[in-house]
């Protein structure tokens, strides 16, 4: 509201800065610090961050903050090294199934079932959250995001798969060769594989900026689908998938994409993430691939954590 603006002009810069919302509803008390100054080394942070290489501070996006402080943030983010796009043609993000064009052209149809394995498994965005790809299954009869059922992973037998919305509409031979693939070959192979060859990370595509999470990942198994409101991310190499599940389920990467201000998470702000230097600690490394690893269920990643 305007009278937020002359508050925080008026304050006296004591006490903390109030969040963006508070119990649901958007906070409009004043405080000195939401008084964010830009000049041009801000603005080139800016330009590192959110746009393409080479563009001018003064041509820089504008990122959604609420308070000066978080200045120092971005700063620390733009002089990270390394960041998704580097991996060039060895991670390859897709939207696999257009949820309309898909059923349009008969590779899938709208069917509520339980698979019987993971290759009739074609997840939605209610199927999974930070970490979780059973994070919840739909009821025999799914016709809203509502009609869903949390998942108790203490009870879940380890070859449990919930129910799917959508299933191959179509021979196995042709529900392959429709299926996408990723962007390099492997050794001693002529042509690259299906993306569903791969484990692959997993985020929601359309989100809320204002939300308790935007950036929403899990991994998923090899044999799975998903539809375009989401995003599936495959990497070449194992455990540079396992390095960026763990840093995507971070809540830096999280306030990342919150402030871009974006409601659609796809490639143009997947690229521009940080990622693991290949001179981090190595037991940072382990650390956070296992902590990935131990947020999924059994059933999905006992033979990521193997390999």
């Amino acid at each position: 509201t305007p009278a937020t603006v002359d508050a925080c002009l008026e304050h006296d810069g004591r006490g903390e800065v109030p969040g963006i919302k508070e119990d649901g509803a958007w906070t409009t008390a004043g405080h000195a610090d939401r008084v964010v100054r830009v000049d041009t080394a801000a603005l080139a942070n800016f330009a590192t961050l959110y746009d393409a290489e080479g563009t001018p501070p003064r041509r820089a996006r504008l990122p959604a903050l609420h308070a000066k402080t978080l200045l120092g943030v971005l700063e620390k983010l733009a002089a990270h090294p390394r960041r998704l796009g580097d991996l060039g043609d060895d991670f390859h993000v897709t939207g696999h199934w257009h949820e309309t064009m898909a059923q349009r052209q008969g590779a899938i149809r709208r069917e509520t079932r339980f698979p019987k394995d993971a290759r009739e498994l074609i997840l939605s965005g209610p199927h999974f959250f930070v970490g979780n790809p059973l994070n919840k299954t739909p009821r025999e009869v799914c016709t809203q995001n509502s009609h869903y059922d949390v998942l108790d992973l203490t009870t879940l037998p380890d070859d449990y798969l919930p129910r799917t919305n959508y299933v191959p509409a179509c021979s196995t031979a042709e529900y392959e060769a429709r299926t996408p693939r990723v962007s390099w070959c492997e050794e001693g192979e002529a042509e690259p594989r299906r993306v569903s060859d791969y484990y692959r990370v997993i985020a929601h595509e359309m989100v809320g900026p204002a939300a308790e999470r935007t950036l929403i990942p899990a991994i998923i198994p090899k044999g799975a689908a998903t539809i375009h409101t989401n995003t599936a991310t495959a990497f070449r190499d194992l455990g540079q998938m396992l390095d960026f599940a763990a840093l995507s389920m971070s809540i830096v990467l999280d306030f990342f994409i919150k402030t871009t201000g974006t409601g659609h998470v796809n490639l143009a702000y997947l690229r521009r993430l940080p990622i693991l230097t290949e001179d981090c600690d190595p037991h940072i490394r382990s650390v956070l691939r296992i902590r990935a690893l131990r947020c999924g269920p059994r059933c999905f990643l006992r033979q990521a954590a193997t390999t």
